[in-house]
């Protein structure tokens, strides 16, 4: 299979990082979203709605940081929690 040059770089890789695997009923994790520092971001990312799951921002917005080969990213954290035993699955998160 081809893929055009500049086809991969065209969109920001969003990478996200969820503190822990297993959550019991009512506990807490930290979802992080990294964002690449060179991106021109226009509003923070649109979460989506999952069933009996709450994700809300961590209140302390976007934080820049350099990554991996010194590049800026910004980490953006959220809280993840439910009072309802299940497993969970977090679609897709897009950028405008």
């Amino acid at each position: 299979m081809a893929i055009p040059a500049g086809t991969l770089a065209a969109a920001p890789f969003i990478e996200a990082n969820l503190s822990s695997r297993f959550v019991i009923r009512g506990e807490q994790a930290v979802l992080d979203l990294v964002l690449p520092g060179d991106g021109d971001f226009d509003a923070m990312p649109e979460l989506p709605v999952v069933k009996d799951l709450t994700i809300r921002p961590l209140g302390m917005g976007a934080q820049r940081r350099y990554g991996q080969g010194r590049r800026m990213e910004y980490v953006v954290p959220y809280i993840v929690s439910s009072y309802e035993a299940g497993n969970y699955v977090i679609p897709s998160i897009e950028l405008d």
